[in-house]
């Protein structure tokens, strides 16, 4: 009996060391600042424990190749505190989308050079309309914190932290483009070149 105990012992001591329980304890380690900082900053967690849901962020972001951002929105009173969670969502889709906006301007000036100026700037208009919709539908909420605005206590300011799994951010582009493209009449002339530039989009990875 002895022996077994020793030998289950071993055992856990070797699990506990693990690659992948070391990576998720990195991952509390900075889910624990974050949770600090944003305490000492004001914010609150009104959905559980925030160390336990920032991890599930740092997690998506190191383990699993997620991009990741956080957004805030204003709510002029308590009850309007699920509207500001959809701004804030809206706010960091349309963040994230203007990280490509410039590489799906230059591709659209080069694939429709023979197209009007004045009908490549709507084209681009109706995608970045359209983007941000699809975007926000993919976007995945890790945790959300509140305080009162520093800058008007009668308000409040709700953070949200998300992630993106970066082929559905591709497909959310694809989507946005293809129905610009009908939308405007162009699908004829840049149908066969709009997957062409969602592949070709440089989508990086957060370095933090």
């Amino acid at each position: 009996m002895k022996k077994l105990f020793i030998i289950i012992s071993s055992a856990l001591a070797l699990f506990a060391v693990s690659p992948a329980n070391a990576q998720t304890a990195k991952q509390t380690k900075e889910a624990k600042t974050m949770a600090r900082q944003d305490k000492k900053e004001g914010y609150k967690c009104e959905d559980g424990d925030l160390v336990t849901l920032l991890a599930k962020f740092y997690i998506a972001k190191r383990d699993e190749g997620k991009e990741t951002m956080f957004a805030t929105a204003i709510a002029n009173e308590s009850r309007f505190k699920n509207l500001a969670r959809r701004i804030a969502t809206v706010n960091a889709a349309t963040e994230y989308s203007y990280r490509q906006r410039a590489f799906i301007k230059g591709k659209v000036e080069i694939a429709a050079s023979e197209i009007a100026k004045q009908q490549q700037q709507k084209f681009i208009e109706a995608y970045e309309s359209k983007v941000i919709n699809e975007l926000s539908g993919q976007l995945k909420t890790a945790a959300w914190v509140v305080r009162k605005d520093p800058t008007n206590p009668k308000q409040l300011e709700v953070k949200g932290y998300f992630y993106i799994d970066p082929e559905a951010a591709r497909q959310a582009h694809l989507d946005a483009l293809r129905a610009a493209a009908s939308e405007q009449q162009l699908i004829n002339e840049l149908g066969d070149s709009i997957s062409n530039w969602i592949n070709g989009i440089p989508f990086q990875q957060d370095a933090n």
